[in-house]
């Protein structure tokens, strides 16, 4: 999470949220829009 937070800027918050995502993402589906929101930033950062 450390990472995420460095190379995408995540808040905690954010961090943790991709954290509870990525335990449970083949059952709910859910990752793709946090996926989304970590690539966009860590591209940003170039």
């Amino acid at each position: 999470m450390k990472i995420v937070m460095f190379a995408a800027r995540f808040s905690p918050v954010e961090a943790n949220m991709l954290r509870k995502t990525m335990a449970t993402f083949r059952s709910r589906g859910t990752i793709g829009e946090l996926e989304y929101l970590m690539v966009g930033r860590v591209v940003e950062r170039g």
